[in-house]
């Protein structure tokens, strides 16, 4: 993960987060502790310090933060952190973090102070600071309240920050976080409520945040899933209350929480976020071992069915995932044989078709298992992604029925699909004797395509082609940086060549420092291939070449 495009790689929630955090100047200073290795302060609930390692090219060695974040690789406080080195580089032209070290500001242990404090002087603070602060009134009722009290209070935490955020009816990208905090503080007592084996109270104050900030969603950019996020949460949290608390109801608990569930998935709120509402009434699924709760579930299941006026892709869509409620009720309750008629009656779903494989593949019923594999290829080839999963499940029943002329022709031709791991089955499956003409095959038929696919160059690489390599990298003098160290020691001349052209060609293209850094990348290769003394020519060439480019003329100084 590189500095200069980090956001890819981490949970859109926890980059959006960040940025708050970073744009809200909540990153208080940067240390340098040696080269390329930082330590920052970054103001949360507590001061936390997060660290990061890079490396000379931006790349993103090491990191760690003293938060209890614990949900995923990287937190909040890491990405705002990233987002400040990345600005300051940024900012810098692409130089190095400044390297003097800040002088740390005396901070005010809080926590000691309000230590030191008695009790009616510290009734006296909080009074006064909510005086002025309606979250934070609203934030100790919905801690500190109870029953209805505190759904109420947890109501307005939850407004007062959306109300706070909103801007002529609209929240933007920059206040979708502010937006959310109240939810996110509600949803931290639900988690509380779980850890008390309060579970009831958890699902109702889940189900609180998701009655109002799925209505955020009309009127917010929420471009990087905060708001989705949050909705995801709180759905998640319900299923683990359910999941845990379930045996320990009454069956009055058992029937009234089942009914919430079930009427907060049949809100209108939820047209056009189907994924939200079938997730819900997964939940409503674990309740099903009632028979009372089953037939109201399966009844509005199929009102469902018959009632989608959705067209299309999104028709099919919805079909399928009611379809596999069904099949996940009757997982759970009924016999083998209603479960094996119910798959059958829906093998035009993909995962139908793949459960009703697996249960073939279970009875050694190989004929059968091929002939629903040839059948989905049929059904579904306007498809390529499932028609290859049709083909790749067939490839498993001729693995488990021993048929080595069936694995070897499919093989063959999952291989010609660009798919690497065949290649190194069809190798096992074949003989030394038989796998030259193979390899001459699969080549032959490889090289007819317009662009070769990805597969071709690790065939050569693999089968030692050098021949082969050599003619690929004339045709495309780029490759010579990745395929160099193949052919040096039998072609060291035509490598030679092949390196100058492009770092020639490459040189004369280049019109930035970030194109001049690229070409100098690959003399720095040639020189770890051929030594200084023509690197050290190279580079003289191009210094006369190209008098009048001050910034390559930088860059080129600095290969060592």
């Amino acid at each position: 993960m590189n500095l200069a495009d980090f956001e890819g790689y981490m949970e859109q929630v926890i980059v959006g987060r960040g940025r708050k955090y970073f744009e809200d100047g909540r990153v208080e200073r940067i240390q340098v502790l040696e080269e390329n290795h930082f330590a920052a302060e970054v103001d949360g609930s507590d001061l936390y310090t997060v660290h990061v390692n890079l490396d000379e090219n931006g790349e993103i060695v090491d990191t760690g933060c003293n938060c209890p974040y614990d949900m995923g690789y990287y937190c909040k406080h890491q990405a705002a952190v990233f987002f400040a080195l990345k600005s300051e580089r940024d900012g810098m032209a692409g130089l190095p973090v400044k390297k003097q070290k800040k002088e740390a500001k005396p901070k005010i242990d809080i926590k000691k102070v309000l230590m030191d404090q008695s009790k009616g002087e510290l009734v006296k603070i909080i009074l006064d600071f909510t005086q002025n602060n309606p979250e934070f009134e609203n934030t100790l009722k919905s801690r500190f309240a109870s029953g209805e009290e505190e759904i109420t209070a947890s109501k307005k935490l939850i407004k007062e920050y959306i109300r706070k955020a909103k801007r002529n009816g609209f929240i933007g990208w920059r206040d979708v976080s502010t937006a959310v905090r109240g939810a996110d503080t509600v949803l931290d007592n639900a988690r509380g409520k779980i850890l008390k084996e309060e579970y009831e109270k958890s699902i109702i104050l889940s189900q609180t945040v998701l009655s109002i900030i799925v209505d955020v969603l009309q009127y917010c950019d929420d471009s990087d899933g905060i708001v989705g996020g949050t909705i995801s949460e709180s759905i998640s949290l319900m299923n683990e209350a359910v999941s845990t608390g379930l045996g320990s109801w009454t069956p009055a608990q058992q029937k009234k929480i089942f009914s919430l569930i079930l009427k907060e998935s049949q809100n209108k709120r939820y047209s056009g976020w189907n994924d939200w509402q079938f997730a819900l009434l997964g939940i409503c699924v674990n309740f099903a071992e009632d028979q009372g709760a089953r037939d109201i579930l399966e009844q509005h299941l199929e009102e469902l069915l018959r009632n989608d006026v959705e067209t299309g892709w999104s028709r099919e869509y919805s079909l399928r995932q009611i379809k596999l409620l069904q099949l996940d009720v009757l997982q759970r309750f009924d016999g083998e044989e209603k479960i094996g008629n119910f798959i059958k009656e829906n093998l035009r779903y993909s995962e139908f078709r793949k459960i009703a494989i697996e249960h073939a593949l279970e009875k050694h019923s190989f004929q059968e298992a091929i002939q629903l594999c040839l059948d989905g290829e049929e059904v579904d080839h306007e498809f390529r992604g499932l028609v290859k999963d049709w083909k790749e499940l067939r490839f498993l029943v001729y693995e488990k029925m021993g048929d080595l002329e069936n694995q070897k022709k499919l093989a063959f031709g999952l291989i010609l699909e660009n798919d690497y791991k065949y290649y190194l089955k069809l190798k096992q499956l074949c003989s030394d004797e038989e796998w030259g003409g193979v390899v001459d095959g699969i080549l032959e038929n490889l090289e007819e395509e317009r662009f070769l696919p990805g597969i071709y160059e690790r065939i050569l690489v693999e089968e030692k082609l050098t021949a082969k390599i050599l003619e690929y990298c004339r045709k495309r003098p780029s490759y010579i940086v990745s395929y160099y160290l193949h052919l040096i020691e039998e072609y060291p001349v035509e490598v030679d060549e092949l390196f100058i052209k492009y770092i020639l060609e490459s040189a004369r293209e280049a019109t930035d420092r970030k194109e001049y850094k690229q070409v100098c990348a690959v003399i720095k290769k040639y020189k770890s291939a051929y030594g200084e003394k023509p690197a050290a020519r190279l580079i003289g060439s191009l210094q006369m070449e190209y008098p009048r480019r001050p910034a390559f003329l930088d860059e080129l100084k600095k290969i060592k």
